[in-house]
């Protein structure tokens, strides 16, 4: 169940994606939604895990031109977003927007930003609160755990951190 769905022109879904319990799911022009996908989040009014957490959007946007492969989980009890052009390649990437705050012994939430332009490798995990930068590579089996604020940086490693900055005029940032 989804209580929002937006479908841009020429955006796609492909075969057996599960998704549910989003407040918000927007696919902008020719974005698009591999097969066999999970993307999922805790329904509104019914979870008191997340019953003191003010503002919370349970929602995927994707933007134009952008891509999610097959075989990913997404955990979008709050917002997922991926940027403009960008490509959430390979198989078996996570993304959890929520965890336990160990200070309060509770669920906590925050958004995940991925920016335009940017691809994600093979089996990333990323967490609540981390963004990858416009212009930006996420290697594969990386942890990105914070949020990055180098543009056309290589980030690699568990946690994940800034290797080396890429060339501006790299093609993949030409589209």
């Amino acid at each position: 169940h989804v209580k929002n769905a937006h479908l841009g022109e020429n955006s796609n879904i492909g075969h057996f994606n599960v998704i549910r319990h989003l407040h918000l799911l927007e696919l902008n022009e020719s974005a698009s939604i591999g097969n066999r996908n999970y993307i999922t989040a805790a329904p509104f009014g019914s979870d008191k895990r997340f019953c003191e957490t003010e503002g919370r959007n349970p929602g995927l946007i994707i933007g134009k031109h952008a891509s999610i492969t097959g075989r990913h989980f997404f955990d979008c009890n709050d917002l997922v977003s991926i940027g403009d052009f960008s490509v959430i390649a390979g198989r078996e990437s996570c993304f959890y927007t929520h965890g336990i705050d160990i200070s309060s012994n509770r669920q906590s939430l925050a958004k995940i930003a991925i920016g335009k332009y940017c691809m994600t490798g093979a089996r990333c995990m990323v967490v609540k609160g981390a963004s990858l930068p416009d212009y930006s590579v996420l290697s594969a089996q990386s942890v990105l755990h914070k949020n990055m604020d180098e543009p056309y940086g290589l980030y690699s490693g568990n946690p994940a951190k800034l290797v080396k900055l890429l060339d501006a005029d790299a093609a993949y940032f030409q589209r």
